[in-house]
């Protein structure tokens, strides 16, 4: 709905409705033991096994939004939904979030303000709540298809000599499970300078997210392995700018630049009582995990043995040795983000390309590690690999101190080396600034 009222409101509502179903089915037939070979039909296999499952989630929702303008230059809106999950209990399967935006044009108000220079300047801001549901089925625990392996050889899966076999899940579920929640606060300024010449947009904001959901590592003495709980929360912050401008202008060429920064701080503010972290991807070491106090995706790893001054400690074979203890080797995060925006038009003639910019950021690299163990990277043949006496060269020292706390002054072999560097995860962290085009096209537009 929509009314004016007295020409200098303008009020504007809208309720609705919103359902949600997503459902899935699946069956599945493998035949093994083929009886003729690439005869592909379920009848010439000797052993057939079948499985099937089907998923099923609905999310009801009512929401509302009202607006309200004064004179077009003060404007605001408030909106308000509640969802009814079956993702969750009956205790907690109706959940509500709120949210409230405001806008103030400062030179439409105070026509005074705009003058040769000031074009244009808004100020604005807003908080939301949004509220998330669970993934299906995760309150329950369920009894799957039974299998047997040891992590590295082959899996037996039931049925197995015509037995059939379930057992529970290793994930529990958690009939407690809550609604996981964010709340965001903003605030901006938008300016436009010398006849929409030069701008900027800058904006200010904290997201705090509570109730995380996640699938929490839990003593294997339980009988599961891991529980989809409520595990945490978490916090970002930052500042986002946009900056355009118009250098230069005439009736046949004109050239825009646009440039967006973006700082993101995020802090994992705490995780769910006796867990100490989660892991989100990777292996033993490295890892990427969650750590309470550490932002959000460090990577964990091996690292070698220091001293109190950070130095190496070099055993007597001229190594460093490997601390049984992992820690924080690296951030994912970037310091920041920007990207530069160049739109050139000379009668028609339209050429653009953006610049993508990272600043800042941790990356493990594998790759490195296994091709510098194996000597086929151009830094592991920077010194010849024998002498000319034909002896093995031993060119590379470990900077560190042995036990005495004298320097190290053993050589080593390119082998020995690189070999031992790849036993400690830290060795391959690399920084993760890059420029890159991302984008560039030409174009023209014909007369019209």
């Amino acid at each position: 709905g929509r009314k004016t009222f007295a020409d200098d409101f303008d009020f504007s509502f809208n309720v609705g409705n919103e359902i949600v179903d997503i459902s899935s089915k699946n069956v599945e037939v493998v035949g093994k033991t083929l009886g003729i070979r690439d005869l592909k039909n379920i009848s010439n296999a000797s052993v057939v096994t079948g499985s099937a499952n089907s998923n099923f989630r609905r999310l009801v929702g009512v929401f509302g939004d009202a607006t309200i303008g004064y004179k077009g230059f003060a404007t605001l809106n408030v909106t308000g939904r509640n969802d009814f999950s079956c993702a969750f209990g009956e205790d907690e399967n109706s959940y509500f979030y709120p949210s409230v935006a405001g806008s103030f044009i400062v030179t439409e108000a105070f026509p005074s303000v705009k003058n040769s220079i000031i074009e244009f300047a808004k100020i604005k801001a807003n908080y939301a709540k949004v509220g998330k549901e669970a993934p299906a089925y995760s309150t329950n625990t369920y009894f799957v298809q039974g299998q047997a392996s040891d992590g590295f050889g082959p899996i037996i899966n039931f049925p197995y000599n015509g037995l059939g076999g379930r057992s529970l899940s290793n994930s529990a579920g958690d009939p407690n499970l809550r609604p996981e929640f964010t709340t965001s606060k903003e605030i901006g300024l938008e300016m436009q300078f010398l006849k929409n010449r030069l701008g900027f947009e800058a904006n200010l904001y904290q997201t705090n997210s509570t109730d995380l959901i996640f699938a929490v590592p839990i003593s294997g003495s339980s009988g599961f392995t891991s529980q989809t709980k409520n595990a945490g929360s978490m916090r970002n912050k930052g500042i986002e700018l946009l900056v355009t401008a118009t250098p230069l202008k005439t009736s046949n060429f004109n050239w825009d630049i646009s440039f967006n920064f973006n700082r993101n701080r995020s802090e994992v503010l705490e995780l769910a009582n006796g867990v100490p972290n989660i892991f989100l991807a990777g292996f033993v070491t490295p890892n990427v995990r969650l750590e309470a106090g550490e932002p959000y995706g460090v990577i964990n790893g091996s690292v070698f043995k220091r001293n109190e001054a950070g130095q190496l400690l070099i055993d007597a074979n001229g190594k460093p040795t490997v601390d049984p203890i992992t820690t924080t080797i690296g951030n994912t995060n970037p310091d920041w983000t920007g990207g530069i925006m160049n739109n050139l038009n000379f009668k028609g003639v339209n050429f653009s390309f953006l610049i993508d910019i990272r600043k800042g950021g941790d990356v493990y690299s594998r790759n490195v590690g296994d091709m510098r163990r194996s000597g086929v990277l151009k830094e592991s043949a920077e010194f010849d690999r024998f002498n000319a006496d034909g002896t093995v060269a031993t060119p590379y020292v470990f900077e560190g101190v042995k036990a005495d706390g004298s320097p190290n002054t053993t050589g080593l072999s390119a082998q020995d080396y690189f070999t031992t560097l790849h036993t400690a995860a830290e060795s391959y962290i690399f920084d993760a600034t890059w420029v890159r085009l991302r984008e560039a096209s030409i174009s023209y537009a014909l007369p019209s």
